[in-house]
């Protein structure tokens, strides 16, 4: 797994599934779901696409794998209300959001006002119930 919790092409297997740990010796609806993600992660290996994997850091166990998808921006906020940063997705409903205790902020709201003037896609991943934006990659 890459540092910044991307899954690189070629490495990383799921050590858990969306209902907790997966015991993958046993039959049923756990080791379903252990064969969904594992084909999921296959799929999207082979056809290099990346994706976006939270580990609970003190087990390694996968909470949470996610997709990185191209997207437009189409406006970022001039100031951050609170430690939030508006960010809105050119053909998305809602506004999204980056917060500005992350680290990589600064490096990130940039990347959102290049590919905004740019009129460029940036590859993100965005927490889908509070619409943070979780990655900012390079265009």
């Amino acid at each position: 797994m890459a540092r910044d919790g991307r899954l690189a092409p070629g490495r990383g297997q799921p050590r858990s599934g969306p209902g907790g740990p997966v015991d993958d010796t046993r039959a049923g609806e756990g080791r379903g779901r252990f064969d969904y993600w594992l084909g999921f992660l296959k799929d999207k290996q082979e056809s290099g696409t990346p994706v976006y994997v939270q580990a609970d850091p003190a087990t390694g166990a996968v909470r949470r794998i996610l997709v990185v998808l191209p997207k437009r921006i189409e406006s970022v906020g001039d100031a951050p209300e609170g430690d939030r940063l508006s960010v809105a997705i050119l053909r998305e409903p809602s506004i999204y959001f980056l917060r500005t205790s992350r680290p990589e902020y600064g490096e990130w709201r940039d990347r959102l006002k290049d590919a905004q003037k740019a009129h460029a896609a940036l590859p993100l991943v965005v927490e889908p119930e509070t619409k943070e934006i979780l990655h900012v990659g390079k265009p």
